[in-house]
């Protein structure tokens, strides 16, 4: 991106907010340019593309911030039990005794995974306080229990670790979605230019169907003066009625194909349906001789291609892992250290504090299921395979994409220049041949013919700047390069 390019959005802003407050009767006159930077700025389709490439950022920012510590508060306030549960007697026996307790309670918990190993820190402290009511009395009395401090470690062992397969993939993901934005916004430009080409072919065909006729009513006058002399027969006169009769049903078709082809235009630029605008002629590009192994070099640089690759090809070691991490032994280890206290006085549960501790280490060893584990397997390596295979195939049509997209843009720039030369002539051809029908050196059908020569040799031209631009577009979408400028293509987010 050039030093200047910052500067482009605030730039088209100002040109928008001026064309929109200068009022509808005034026409906006766009060119291929205008309407590109409009459309990447201002259109409902670009907006959603931003949309789209934020979510993607918040994703990642809420991945990124979930490896950080966490700190939460909980408890219950209040809690109320009023039930008969057993209760061990100091001789061994149980008894079903009537209970109504109350309790408050509250703790600070602050956790911190570890990405590499699964496992998970957790740091805790915590007030309980609770009411137990004598039925004998008819009093509540109550306990306060502290735990200052309890450090926690659970590690899973020989599991799938989900969050180290995250740490490899939603960086790549973000990365992704980032080239994606950007090719979306080609994409925009890309539509935007097919309905600029849309319209000003529209425009080009009203321009020669009015010219034509004005033409064909000369010419028809003509004929009837000399067909009142003798000079021609009553066919040819016919003849020329009948040109002015379809240069004027041309002239209609064309004035609503114009109208729908602004409107169309409009709305994929994002303005307002009311407003007037016109097209301008498109300049071309200075001729360009691009190579295509340096434009395969640029798109597997810059594009999204080599990255969606690699996801994908994650994501199929990431499935097979999983597979095979949940066929086998599940194990948790848990160890849990701290300190504790309980007292009917506030300032006592803090004072000679009491060792608390727990270990364990929980397993799950599957035994019998039928194969499932091993078909699961046996699955996920298949699909690994497939991706494998896919990935080969999309690399080889991926470069024969690129190279077809470099030579079809040396195409169309060939035949634009042949384009050219061709409307050239028609219209030289036309403007001889209408001298030689003035002067009665030619009949009407040869006049007709190179009117018809003239009209198509322009909608050629029109057409073959069309395919030329989007042939433009079309490789700067993939390969995200620039080949004027000669720079990789970005864009602000």
């Amino acid at each position: 991106m050039n030093k200047y390019e910052f500067m482009r959005p605030l730039l088209l802003v100002v040109f928008l907010f001026l064309s929109f407050t200068s009022g509808f009767a005034q026409s906006l006159t766009l060119t291929l340019d205008d309407a590109v930077s409009i459309a990447q700025t201002n259109s409902p389709i670009a907006d959603a593309v931003r949309s789209n490439r934020k979510a993607a950022l918040w994703r990642y920012k809420a991945f990124r911030a979930g490896l950080l510590p966490n700190l939460s508060i909980s408890g219950d306030a209040p809690g109320y039990i009023n039930s008969i549960n057993p209760i061990t007697q100091p001789d061994g026996t149980v008894r079903f005794i009537g209970q109504q307790q109350s309790t408050i309670s509250g703790s600070f918990d602050l956790s911190q995974a570890v990405p590499y190993t699964g496992g998970r820190f957790e740091l805790s402290s915590g007030l309980n306080r609770v009411f137990f009511y004598d039925a004998n009395t008819k009093e509540w009395s109550y306990l306060w229990q502290s735990t200052p401090l309890v450090l926690s470690y659970i590690q899973p062992i020989f599991q799938y670790n989900q969050l180290a397969w995250q740490l490899k993939m939603e960086p790549i993901r973000n990365e992704l979605s980032k080239l994606q934005f950007t090719e979306s916004m080609e994409e925009v430009a890309l539509n935007a230019t097919r309905s600029y080409f849309d319209a000003y072919l529209a425009r080009i065909n009203l321009e020669n169907a009015r010219f034509n006729v004005g033409v064909n009513d000369t010419i028809y006058q003509i004929s009837i003066g000399r067909f009142n002399v003798g000079k021609i027969a009553e066919n040819d006169l016919l003849q020329s009625e009948l040109a002015l009769l379809n240069a004027k049903t041309n002239e209609q078709n064309a004035q609503l194909a114009y109208v729908k082809a602004l409107q169309d235009l409009k709305i994929q630029l994002g303005l307002p349906v009311g407003k007037e605008i016109e097209v301008e002629a498109p300049q071309s590009l200075s001729l360009l001789s691009i190579d295509v192994n340096k434009a395969l070099e640029y798109a597997q640089k810059n594009s999204s291609f080599l990255t969606d690759v690699k996801l994908r090809e994650l994501q199929a070691e990431q499935n097979l892992d999983q597979a095979e991490s949940n066929s086998g032994l599940n194990a948790n280890l848990t160890a849990r250290y701290g300190l504790n206290q309980t007292a009917e006085d506030f300032a006592d549960s803090y004072s000679n504090l009491q060792g608390r501790s727990f270990f364990t280490v929980g397993f799950q060893i599957p035994i019998l299921n039928w194969g499932q584990n091993n078909a699961t397997i046996q699955a996920a390596r298949e699909s690994a395979k497939e991706t494998q295979k896919r990935v080969s195939v999309d690399r080889e049509q991926y470069a024969v994409d690129v190279e077809y997209r470099v030579r079809q843009f040396l195409l169309q720039q060939n035949q634009l220049v042949i384009s050219q030369k061709s409307d050239t002539i028609a219209q030289r051809r036309y403007e001889v041949t209408r001298a030689r029908y003035l002067i009665g050196k030619v009949d009407i059908t040869n006049l007709l013919i190179a009117q018809n020569e003239k009209d198509n040799a322009r909608s050629g031209l029109i057409r073959a700047q069309r395919d030329y631009w989007l042939a433009w577009y079309e490789l700067r979408r993939s390969t995200l390069f620039d080949f004027i400028k000669d720079e990789p293509i970005r864009y602000f987010e």
